[in-house]
């Protein structure tokens, strides 16, 4: 793996998940007060992301030139993605791409209350065997948190912000990594300790790299052909660069592996293989 770029990165205070100085610094105000600025609507868990935030109801929009992200910070903890994104299909995308998870299925003690109480009322009867829990179980399982959600729909708008509107949207740029940052301490705090721990967040950059290609893919139908090798390149080098503190130059690595199916099939293999046919027969 060719990696460039090296940063000045450090440990953020809440874990540790290296991160660019940049997100670092952000991060760490975060932690002092995670939820300011922010209007959380349960009181109950601060972390709590409503079904009125999982729905945009903006106008349907086919270009991503015409996307407009948020400019309002102070009154929502994410700006959700648009309407015709089914988030749960983008994480299924995203979970067939990820040759990691391809192991063995780990055993996990069932200590469900009905499993405990059969043993403690019949202790000749005792608790059922070990339930076999796979990787890919528990990274399903991290993936459909809520804070995932909300990181993942603020990194969407701030693709789009930095590298389809440019300078002049600078200041969203800033405000989106602010409120990515919050997200990601409740996200990191919020899975608990251990080697899963640390291995899914060694590859978050790519997931989070996937999920954003995918919801432009499936959001901007009439902008596909841009949606292209460069766009993959740009995004894991932006995400690895934000998450890991180093940017990472070898992308084929990890894009030679992303499947997008939308109902026939990974698309980019298919695509592959029709320029693979179109190459003229060499002269001999």
């Amino acid at each position: 793996m060719d990696l460039t770029a090296k940063s000045n990165h450090r440990l953020s205070q809440t874990g540790q998940a290296i991160l660019s100085r940049d997100l670092s610094d952000r991060v760490n105000l975060a932690s002092q007060n995670p939820f300011l600025g922010m209007n959380i609507p349960d009181e109950g868990d601060k972390r709590t992301i409503t079904e009125q935030y999982l729905k945009a109801n903006s106008d349907h929009i086919y270009n991503i030139e015409e996307a407009e992200p948020p400019r309002d910070f102070a009154h929502s903890m994410f700006h959700p993605l648009p309407n015709d994104i089914d988030f749960k299909r983008i994480i299924f995308n995203v979970m067939n791409a990820l040759s990691v998870l391809h192991k063995e299925a780990e055993w996990v003690v069932d200590t469900s209350e009905a499993n405990t109480n059969t043993f403690e009322s019949n202790p000749n009867h005792p608790p059922a065997p070990a339930k076999k829990k796979s990787r890919y179980e528990k990274w399903l399982g991290f993936l459909m948190m809520k804070e995932n959600i909300a990181v993942s729909s603020d990194a969407f708008w701030f693709v789009i912000a930095k590298l389809f509107k440019g300078e002049s949207y600078k200041d969203i740029q800033e405000n989106l990594l602010d409120r990515i940052s919050k997200n990601y301490v409740n996200y990191y705090i919020s899975i608990e300790e251990g080697i899963e721990k640390n291995e899914f967040f060694k590859y978050y950059f790519d997931i989070l790299a996937q999920t954003v290609f995918y919801s432009t893919f499936y959001a901007f139908p009439k902008s596909r052909h841009k949606f292209n090798d460069e766009l993959k390149r740009d995004l894991i080098a932006e995400f690895s660069y934000l998450f890991t503190g180093i940017t990472i130059t070898n992308y084929h690595r990890y894009i030679k592996n992303w499947c997008l199916d939308l109902g026939n099939g990974n698309i980019f293999r298919q695509s592959q293989e029709r320029v693979e046919q179109e190459k003229p027969e060499s002269l001999t």
